[in-house]
C-alpha cells in the first residue's frame, strides 16, 4: 500500500514540474509538496524514507524522514544510500510491458531473439 501511495504521489510529483528547470513557484510548490507527504506517511521515530526528484542531471528534490537504524536511532538523511534489492525487477515488468504496448516486444518471443548466443 505505501508502495503504491508513493508511485502515485511521485507521478504528482513530477506532473507538477514545468519545462522550466529553475526555481520557480512549481518547483518551490513541489517541494513543500514533497515535504508535507514525508511528514504525513512517515514517523520522525521509525522506518523512513528517502526522497529524490529531478529533471536530466538537476535535483529538483531531495528529503528524508525517519530513521535509518530504529534500533539505534540513526536519523534518515537524504544522501542516505540503499540497497535496491529486488525492487528492479518491478520496473523491469513495467518497462517490459510498455514495450508490448508498443508492439517492440512479445510476451511469447523467445529470448534468443534479443541475445541470438543464448541457447
Amino acid at each position: 500500500m505505501r508502495m503504491t501511495l508513493w508511485a502515485a504521489a511521485g507521478a504528482l510529483l513530477m506532473n507538477a514540474l514545468s519545462a522550466s528547470a529553475a526555481k520557480t513557484p512549481d518547483v518551490l510548490a513541489l517541494k513543500d509538496y514533497a515535504d508535507t507527504l514525508l511528514e504525513q506517511s512517515y514517523l520522525s521515530d521509525g522506518p523512513g524514507a528517502v526522497v529524490l526528484v529531478a529533471r536530466g542531471d538537476e535535483v529538483l528534490y531531495r528529503g528524508a524522514r525517519g530513521l535509518a537504524n530504529v534500533e539505534l536511532g540513526v536519523p534518515l538523511a537524504p544522501e542516505q544510500v540503499f540497497r535496491i534489492g529486488s525492487v528492479t525487477k518491478q520496473f523491469a515488468a513495467a518497462t517490459v510491458m510498455k514495450l508490448i504496448d508498443q508492439g517492440k516486444l512479445s510476451l511469447n518471443d523467445p529470448l534468443s531473439k534479443f541475445l541470438p548466443d543464448y541457447p
